[in-house]
């Protein structure tokens, strides 16, 4: 059996605004690691490990549902992506 997150089953439901305030007030917590610009090896293990963090305090929260870092990091990295956007115009 594939694990959780690995594209089995089927396509993933949209982050729901308040999905997005928990994962913003999240990375807030941790936004000194998360948006480190190091890329060294040592960094990215430490990013990755925050990460699980953030999944996992995410996952356990009330109103969100369980979501894998990977899913939180693309959805993370684009709110920034279109506020960047909404910003140009």
């Amino acid at each position: 059996m594939a694990e959780y997150g690995e594209g089995t089953e089927g396509r993933r439901k949209w982050f729901i605004p308040s999905e997005k305030t928990v994962l913003t007030a999240l990375i807030e917590q941790h936004k000194d690691v998360v948006e480190s610009k190091k890329r060294d090896g040592a960094s990215n293990r430490e990013k990755e490990q925050v990460w699980e963090v953030i999944a996992a305090q995410f996952s356990a929260h009330p109103s969100a549902q369980r979501r894998t870092s990977r899913e939180l990091r693309r959805c993370w990295e684009n709110m920034k992506a279109r506020a960047k956007k909404a910003l140009e115009k």
